[in-house]
């Protein structure tokens, strides 16, 4: 979502050390490499992009991204930021130019910034348990997930299906329980599990809020 940034000043006196710079952006903290500079003023370039992973089925609705407000973390100050909101399709790219102010002093840490969504597109989803079953067995797979997505939109959540299914034996079907819905698997369904038995499942989020477990059914 963000690339790896780059560095763009003028002018100045003080030396500041970014050790790096840290984006908290619709629930998650994305974090791009940091610099160090002589100058009081600069403008930092961080690349933008509206991409999620490719093999999503065609059901799962690809949805813009936006930033509706920016602000800079104590004790640098934003001077300028582009114009707001800012709207991305899906597929494109942009790159967001901020011009920031360092402190009066010497300051060595990272560079706080915060990327604020005001749309109402978003749901939040909390999941605190996974619970696989197949056939009479199950597990369940402690988890701390907190995000927000687009209505409708698709996340990625890695599945250990160990207990559950044999190394060597095939997986016909992956289905979740309601509010969620399986848009794609990676490896794609059918498929024979590796001795690792992992897999990447990506859920098809619902059009509301939603806290409590994941549910997910092995045939």
């Amino acid at each position: 979502m963000f690339g790896l940034g780059s560095l763009f000043h003028k002018g100045g006196k003080s030396r500041f050390n970014i050790t790096s710079i840290k984006i908290n952006y619709m629930g998650a903290v994305h974090e791009i490499a940091g610099f160090s500079t002589n100058d009081s003023e600069f403008e930092v370039r961080i690349p933008f992009k509206n991409k999620i992973a490719s093999d999503l089925g065609d059901d799962v609705k690809r949805p813009e991204l936006r930033i509706d407000a920016v602000s800079v973390g104590s004790p640098f100050e934003l001077l300028k930021a582009p114009d707001l909101p800012i709207v991305l399709p899906y597929g494109n790219s942009t790159e967001i130019v901020l011009k920031i102010r360092a402190p009066g002093m010497k300051y060595t840490g990272p560079l706080f910034l915060n990327m604020l969504v005001k749309s109402s597109d978003l749901v939040h989803i909390g999941i605190s348990v996974i619970r696989v079953s197949k056939e009479g067995k199950s597990k369940e797979i402690p988890v701390r997930r907190d995000i927000y997505v687009a209505k409708s939109d698709a996340f990625k959540q890695e599945i250990d299906l160990s207990d559950v299914v044999n190394p060597g034996e095939t997986v016909n079907a992956i289905k979740a329980s309601p509010p969620f819905e399986i848009s794609s698997t990676l490896p794609s369904i059918p498929f024979s599990l590796k001795e690792d038995r992992k897999v990447e499942v990506y859920i098809k989020a619902p059009t509301y809020n939603y806290s409590g477990p994941l549910e997910l059914s092995i045939a």
